[in-house]
Formats: C-alpha cells, structure tokens, sequence
C-alpha cells in the first residue's frame, strides 16, 4: 500500500504526541519507584542506626548500672548506713546543719572521699549514699557547691524500688546541681532489712556523644524527650505521650519543670507515601525508626530527613521533558528512513529491467544507509554533543555558586550523553563509522574514558605501541569482551580501580581487565550460567581465542583474552 508524504506527517504526529503522553506517565512512574526506593534505603538505614544506637546506650547504662551492685557489697558502705539503722523517719535538722555535720563525720567523710576515687576510676558523674530515710549521707561531689549530702530522695521512684529490695532507675533533673541524668541504684540490706541504697548517676551531656553524629533522640517512660542530639528538642513531648497523665507535682519532682512543649509529627499528607512525616513544619519528609530498651524504660528514636523527595519531583519532569524528546528524536528518524527506502522502493521499480539500474538501486541503497548513518553520527550526534556541553557549562555554574539545582544539571547532562550513546548505536547499526580506522587502542580508550566520566571509577588502558587488527570482526568481538568484563566489575564487584592492558607476541594478542573489587567465588569463573560469561566466552570462541576468568592474588578479578595470530 501505496502512503503519501501527508499521511506519513501526520502519523509521525500522531506517534509523537502519544509518545510524549507515554514518557510522562513512565517518568511518573520512575518518579514512584524512585521515592519508594529511597524511602526503603532510608527506613532500613534508620533501623539500623536505631539498633546500633540503642546496643551503645545498652552497653553504655550496663556498665554504669553495675556500679551500684558492686558497691552494696562494700563492708564500708554498709557500716556507715548501719549507724542510721532502719528508720525511715528523715532527719529533722535544716538542710545546712546536716549537710556540714555529715560532710565533717570523719568516718562518713572518709566514704565520700572513697566514692570520689571510685567516680575518677570508672569515669562516672556521681556516685552517692542514702539511709533508708532517703537521706544522703555520704557523695562523690564532697565539698563542691553542688553537694548532694544533706539532700533527701525518698520521693524518687528508684528510692521507693529500692525499699522494696529491688534495683532502681530513672531520669531526673539533679536537685543540687540541676543536671539531668539517668539514675541507678541498688538496696543495701542487712540481716534482710532495708538499711539504704548506692545510687550513680550519669550526667545526659556526658551522654550526648553516642548521638553526635546522626539524627536522634531518647524517650523515657513518660515519652518525653531527655537526650537529643538536636539540644533544642530535650523536655519536649511527643504526641499522645504519657506525660499528659503525670501530675504536676510528679512532674516537677522528675523533671524540675511542669511544662512540655509538644514535638509536632504529623503525616506528609501522601497517602503513596504513608512512612514520611512532617516535623516541627519542616518542608523536607522526615522518616522515623525506633527501637525500644525496656530494661530502661527507654525508647530510640532516629529521625532522618529525606532531603531527596524534591529533587526526586524536579527530576520527574525534567526526565519526562527529555524522555519525550528522545523519543520523538527517534519517530522522527523513524519517519525518515521510512521514506528513505520508500524512495529506494520507487526506484527500484523504475530501473527494475535494466541490470544495471539494479546495481544502481543497489548502490543507492548503501548510499542511503550510510548516509543516514553520517548524519546520525555527524548531525544529531553533534547537536546532541553541544547541548551535554552547554549542559555542562550550566551544571559547573551552578554549582560554582552554590545553588541546590546543580545536581539536577548534572542529571541533565547524564541523560543527554545518554541520548547521544543511543544515537551513536543506531548509527552503527547502519554505518560503523567507529571501527572505520579507529583502531583497537582508541576503542579501548573510549570505554576507559566512559568508565572515568559516567561512573567516577579510575580505568586506564596499559599497551605497548600500536596492535594491528585489520579484520573488524575481531576488532568488534574484542572490544565487547572488553564492555562485557568492565560492566561486570562496576556492577558486580564493587571496584575502584580497573585497567585494560593490551600485549603482543609473536604467536599472540592478549586482552586483560583486571579490577581490585570483590572478586570471584571459587568455581564461579568456570559457570557458564551468567549471560554475561557465556556471551564473552561465545565471542571468545567465534574468534578462535581462549578466554579466562579468575581471581587476582592481590584481590580482584581478572578476564584475560589469549588470540592466536594468523599464520
């Protein structure tokens, strides 16, 4: 069937417009994909931040919890407590009288100069005594101004545990020196009686530095915040925290304030996006993983903003705007070999009786295949060419001045090389200007130089002087072994270094590509079940070479090509 030039225009149209329509619904959906995967990368990141963090913490409280246990056993300590029996009446002196007449008790000071050496030793921030009144009687911060001695504590809850015979703990704000800590203690009995406890505390800035460096923060009990590395968040609240039911008076006594802020988490508003949350207003999705320490009453929070969901929506449309265009690029080429060899056809059958038209159409045709191939490779490849360059230029400005977009001209650029690879394959296909005099080294240096550029990976080519090939299926095959090897070290072996070395003998060429990445599993060099391996073996064998593959005593992998000269 017979179509007029009109007709091809307006299918060329029509292909156009619906191609433009289905690049933005794929864009949309690689936006989708997309964000999914940065929200899975950043949630199981933030799960194991969460679990990291909370080991720390464990370890960390552990260790300090341990000091009470190991000082209930002090026959020094519990012959001090023995001199204030099992009374649980507190001393009716003023705080100042037995505050002097304890620190002034030789015996008594002789324990708190003992628990100071004791808090040098294991780097603890306090460590004091208390009868079984709830009174200190002997403190690590002796003589200081915020002596604890004289204090009573018989209101905190691990007093009250403590009197039970059990082991206590919990955050509160120091009453003399007004620094929030985690408290633990430990009941001292003797002949089975509650005689007092042993209680050390460490400080929450001491314990700021297991945070420092990512973004987190520790609950207690009553879900309000007591450690952040954000100083700012520290006695907030969360939504629907516990703390709502605690009276003011408990409050105050825990906290030494009565008000908490609230931390305002809300959800992002996408309900395709049901793990991202809105925090204090911030513009950018935050995610949240937290792990639970329930022999402290404490939970791990990591909060971790996922800076990527606006770059992620301007890339969209620009992926779409570039999608469409390449697209379109190839309809209209499309088009255009359509008429290029419904022209080829017409002549064809002009010249159909002569044989020397028919050499003519035939001459035509390679004419007309090689040049569509030149102006694929020479027009729209260096128009194409020109665009990455300006892109380029656009990229290093912005980034050159700071602004956030840069990354998004980088991404441009990426795809027009991409655009411009596509092109170059489509132009082989129909003409290998490529392989016309280029020569197996520049072929070779071509991949290092993509390898260098697109995947900031350092790749070098290691050769002796000129290798001739003049047969250009070999020149291909080698060169695809070559792809093949070096795709399998940037995707699979995490390399960072890969060179391609070219030698020469009198009886053999030799291709090596050698990475320093993870290497090969012990049998796998020899599996022909990957694609990729049968195919290098497959184009290793048309050529008469042997192919091996094996890993490098230094570490790596190593894909090495042996081919036989031609006698």
């Amino acid at each position: 069937m017979k179509y007029s030039r009109t007709q091809i225009a307006l299918v060329t149209i029509v292909l156009i417009v619906v191609w433009n329509l289905v690049a933005l619904f794929i864009a949309n959906q690689y936006y989708l994909g997309q964000v999914q995967i940065t929200i899975a990368q950043k949630t199981r990141l933030s799960s194991e931040l969460a679990s990291d963090l909370s080991d720390s913490i464990r370890r960390n409280l552990g260790f300090i919890a341990g000091i009470p246990d190991l000082l209930v056993q002090s026959e020094r300590v519990k012959n001090a407590l023995a001199r204030f029996g099992t009374s649980g009446v507190p001393s009716p002196q003023p705080l100042a009288v037995r505050k002097k007449r304890w620190s002034d008790d030789p015996a008594l000071r002789e324990l708190s100069l003992y628990l100071r050496g004791v808090q040098g030793n294991l780097q603890v921030n306090l460590i004091y005594v208390v009868n079984a009144a709830g009174d200190c009687i002997s403190a690590g911060n002796i003589d200081t101004l915020g002596s604890s001695i004289g204090s009573n504590y018989a209101e905190r809850e691990f007093f009250h545990e403590n009197m039970n015979g059990r082991p206590g703990m919990q955050y509160a704000v120091g009453k003399t020196t007004h620094i929030p800590g985690i408290f633990f203690a430990a009941p001292v009995m003797v002949k089975g009686r509650f005689v007092g406890a042993v209680v050390a505390k460490s400080e929450v800035p001491n314990l700021t530095a297991m945070i420092r460096q990512v973004s987190a923060f520790v609950t207690d009990r009553n879900g309000v915040i007591i450690l952040a590395n954000e100083k700012e968040r520290e006695l907030h609240a969360l939504p629907g925290a516990p703390i709502e039911g605690v009276s003011e008076q408990d409050r105050f006594d825990r906290y030494r304030t009565t008000s908490f802020p609230l931390l305002q988490i809300e959800p992002w508003g996408d309900r395709r996006f049901a793990a991202l949350f809105r925090v204090q207003g911030d513009t950018d999705p935050h995610i949240f993983s937290s792990k639970e320490l329930p022999e402290y009453r404490m939970r791990v929070h990591i909060d971790t903003d996922v800076t990527e969901f606006h770059t992620l929506s301007r890339d969209r449309l620009w992926f779409a705007v570039l999608l469409g265009m390449a697209g379109s690029i190839l309809i209209l080429i499309a088009s255009g070999t359509f008429l290029y060899v419904d022209s080829i056809k017409t002549a064809e059958a002009a010249l159909k009786r002569a044989s020397i038209a028919e050499r003519r159409i035939i001459g035509v045709t390679e004419e007309t295949q090689e040049k569509i191939g030149r102006e694929l490779h020479d027009d729209l490849g260096q128009h194409l060419t020109g665009i990455a360059f300006i892109s380029e230029l656009l990229f290093q400005d912005l980034k050159k001045h700071g602004y956030p977009d840069h990354e998004a001209a980088a991404r441009i650029t990426t795809m027009i090389n991409e655009a411009i690879s596509k092109t170059r394959g489509l132009a082989q296909g129909l003409y290998p200007v490529e392989l016309k005099g280029a020569g197996l080294q520049a072929m070779l240096g071509q991949i290092a130089f993509n390898v260098v550029s697109i995947y900031h990976i350092e790749c070098e080519v290691v050769s002796g002087s000129e290798i001739e090939i003049d047969n250009p299926q070999v020149l291909i095959n080698l060169f695809r072994i070559t792809q093949e090897a070096v795709n399998n070290a940037i995707k699979h072996s995490g390399a960072t270094r890969i060179t391609i070395r070219i030698s020469e003998t009198p009886s053999n060429i030799e291709l090596e590509i050698a990475d320093n990445g993870s290497g090969i599993a012990t049998g796998a060099a020899d599996s022909s079940k990957g694609l990729g391996m049968h195919t290098m073996h497959y184009r290793a064998s048309l050529l008469g070479a042997s192919l091996r593959i094996a890993a490098r005593p230094e570490g790596g992998t190593s894909v090495t090509v042996s081919l036989p000269r031609p006698e």
